[in-house]
Formats: structure tokens, C-alpha cells, sequence
């Protein structure tokens, strides 16, 4: 077993190796907010009757 292999084998990360960046989502993968306004249907005035 060689040096390099037990280097590798070890599964605990390195505390000080920087952390890996997280990737950027990409929109498609962003669900839609759950608490997005949403723009309520609008609804043609009343007619006015003749009384």
C-alpha cells in the first residue's frame, strides 16, 4: 500500500483545505416561491340595473 492511496482512503475532510464553492442553482432546478404575491383575477364591474 502506497502512500498516495492512504492519502486518499481517509474519508475526513481536510480542516484546512477551503471549502469546497456551492454551485450556482440554476433557475430551472428554483422551485417557485411558495409565498410569491400573486395578482388576483380581475372581474368585469357589475352590471348596473335599471330599478
Amino acid at each position: 500500500m502506497s502512500e498516495t492511496f492512504a492519502q486518499h482512503a481517509h474519508s475526513t475532510p481536510d480542516p484546512d483545505a477551503p471549502p469546497e464553492p456551492k454551485p450556482t442553482p440554476v433557475p430551472d432546478d428554483v422551485p417557485a416561491p411558495t409565498n410569491a404575491p400573486v395578482e388576483e383575477p380581475r372581474f368585469p364591474e357589475p352590471p348596473i340595473k335599471a330599478g
